[in-house]
């Protein structure tokens, strides 16, 4: 996009923000408000496919331009940079696996005789092959960002 094109989607978004009394900052910037706005004015420039990215370009292109509304200042365009998240989280699953075991025996096998041989440690069913899992609950009981490490 031109500068003149983005003049205009910044004064329609200085316009936007100041209307709605819309604070705007690089910390909360994915508030709902400010999104809504944005989207509210790329509609009009027929840019209506958006997600977090585009929503940060124009976030940023507002920040980095307080002065857009002087033609002889050069429009900053923000660079798109990546980055490394490590997030944690920990969760509780409900699940049943399924295992399968050979095993050899003189002694006609029952569900009463492997729970005496558990019991001695001469059955123990984690040994066998797993052949099915099936996940049927999960709770999450606390999740947290542990590190962000820009890489480009």
């Amino acid at each position: 996009m031109s500068d003149k094109v983005l003049r205009l989607i910044l004064s329609s978004m200085r316009e936007k923000f100041e209307e709605d009394r819309v604070e705007i900052n690089e910390h909360d910037a994915y508030a709902a408000e400010v999104i809504t706005i944005i989207d509210d004015v790329l509609k009009y420039f027929s840019i209506t496919d958006t997600n977090y990215e585009i929503w940060g370009f124009f976030i940023m292109l507002y920040l980095y331009n307080p002065d857009f509304h002087y033609p002889d200042i050069k429009i900053e365009r923000p660079t798109l940079k990546t980055y490394e998240v490590t997030h944690d989280e920990e969760i509780t699953v409900y699940k049943t696996i399924t295992y399968l075991s050979e095993i050899s025996s003189y002694i006609p096998l029952t569900k009463g005789v492997l729970y005496d041989m558990g019991s001695i440690s001469e059955y123990e069913y984690w040994d066998g092959r797993i052949i099915n899992e099936n996940t049927y609950d999960s709770d999450v009981s606390s999740d947290d960002i542990t590190n962000i490490k820009q890489i480009s």
